[in-house]
């Protein structure tokens, strides 16, 4: 437990420097350091799609959307390190899907949290959310008859999945060492794919998707 052998030591013109006093004024200093330590230390790599991403697949195929990675020299090394016995938690902020036409309301998206690179043969999936659009119709109160409409038409997108999603890792006795971590995007039928249309991911300057990863504390 912090400060736990933690003792106030008074100082005074003449007061004696015993071995015992300066016994306890170290074990006060290790006693704030190792409460000072378990703290969380914050934000540790950072970045951000600031563009929005269209695909045309039909096949399940996967999208990387941002990484955290070495991209020197055009870029920063956004690869991860921490200390041992720490959690890290990776965070996405995630500003929604836009289905552009009609079609495939039967499917589900698959954004994934990854360790490794794009490139490796078989990166590490830490967690997958799935996302699902609405399927849906409105009465247009316009007619007297009201009749329904239209249900996910040209003419009215649908929007959904944003929000914040992360996952949380034990550094264990290792700590992180230079490791590369993305986030992908999938599309799979729950049925089928019939007339499956385009999809956007709508990161822009003002709603980017942020990806970072932040010292949340230590384990002990």
């Amino acid at each position: 437990m912090a400060y736990e052998n933690y003792r106030f030591i008074s100082w005074s013109t003449g007061t004696p420097i015993t071995g015992e006093r300066m016994a306890q004024m170290s074990t006060n200093i290790e006693q704030v350091k190792l409460a000072t330590d378990d703290r969380p230390q914050g934000l540790i790599k950072y970045a951000k799609l600031s563009s929005p991403q269209t695909y045309t697949d039909v096949d399940g195929t996967t999208h990387t959307l941002v990484n955290l990675r070495d991209d020197t020299p055009s870029g920063a090394d956004n690869r991860v390190n921490a200390d041992a016995s720490r959690y890290v938690r990776l965070m996405v902020t995630f500003p929604g899907i836009k289905i552009v036409e009609k079609g495939a309301e039967d499917c589900k998206y698959e954004l994934s949290i990854v360790q490794g690179l794009d490139t490796d043969p078989a990166p590490t999936t830490l967690s997958t959310f799935y996302l699902n659009p609405h399927a849906y119709s409105f009465f247009d109160v316009a007619d007297t008859d009201n009749l329904i409409a239209r249900s996910n038409s040209a003419s009215s997108y649908v929007y959904f999945g944003a929000g914040s999603y992360s996952t949380v890792l034990n550094t264990s006795t290792s700590g992180l060492n230079n490791i590369n971590f993305f986030v992908s995007i999938k599309r799979s039928a729950n049925n089928d794919m019939t007339n499956a249309p385009d999809y956007s991911i709508m990161s822009s300057s003002t709603s980017p998707l942020e990806f970072y990863a932040e010292d949340i504390g230590g384990t002990a």
